[in-house]
């Protein structure tokens, strides 16, 4: 699994892909640092005191990304962060929130495309890998702000990769893994040679849920990763769609 911190920076990116204009409301700034990691070229907005001047400062974004969108450059996108609940806002962004989507703590909303708008994602994040009193105690701690972001990620760390595979493709990062093997077929001979199709196997298993079997070849196993992950992505969605 990534980090909680990756898992809450890829949710709101899901977002910014589907809607273009996300509002995200976090009154006890447990998501700053998500934010600072950016999404691309996408302008992040903050909340400074004046609704007024964050209102012009997003139509500005737009109107900038609306004119580069023609031109073919990147969508048009814009992050609005504040530090406040909704209802204090008292309603001064609805325009924009009416024409992307809101996200905040224990919204129940659920957005264009099926996904739920809550930011309480502790409890996303946690539950497929800590007992349900724990995640429950987890959730508290934070809402009463005993626990930050750093402290989930301690408290969840991923799974290691084996060092012949972060050796073999250079990196460290399982996506990054699976996206090499996925993509690159040339070096199927040099697995096979170094004995690295069981390894690959066992990390898709550990890493992503392929059900654990022998396989006789790269491609092979390619083929069962391919459709496992799609498979997968099919039943999130129907799942975040009720």
């Amino acid at each position: 699994m990534t980090t909680v911190s990756d898992f809450i920076h890829e949710f709101i990116g899901r977002h910014l892909q589907a809607s273009g204009i996300v509002i995200l409301y976090d009154p006890q700034k447990v998501y700053a640092s998500v934010v600072e990691r950016g999404w691309g070229d996408t302008p992040i907005l903050r909340y400074e005191g004046s609704f007024l001047a964050l209102r012009k400062e997003a139509d500005f974004a737009l109107e900038a990304g609306s004119t580069t969108q023609r031109l073919g450059e990147r969508p048009e996108r814009v992050l609005v962060y504040l530090d406040l609940e909704p209802k204090e806002a008292h309603s001064a962004l609805v325009e924009l929130e009416t024409a992307g989507v809101s996200l905040s703590p224990g919204s129940s909303t659920v957005s264009q495309v099926g996904i739920l708008c809550d930011t309480s994602l502790a409890r996303m994040a946690l539950e497929d890998h800590l007992p349900e009193e724990v995640v429950l105690d987890v959730v508290s701690k934070i809402q009463a702000g005993k626990m930050t972001l750093k402290d989930l990620d301690n408290l969840v760390r991923p799974l290691e990769v084996p060092v012949e595979l972060t050796t073999f493709y250079s990196t460290r990062v399982p996506r990054e893994i699976a996206l090499r093997f996925l993509t690159d077929k040339s070096r199927d001979q040099e697995i096979v040679r170094r004995n690295l199709l069981e390894r690959l196997a066992a990390f898709f298993s550990r890493h992503f849920g392929l059900p654990h079997r022998p396989f006789d070849s790269p491609a092979v196993l390619r083929a069962a990763v391919a459709t496992h992950l799609m498979v997968s992505e099919a039943r999130a969605l129907f799942s975040e769609m009720g």
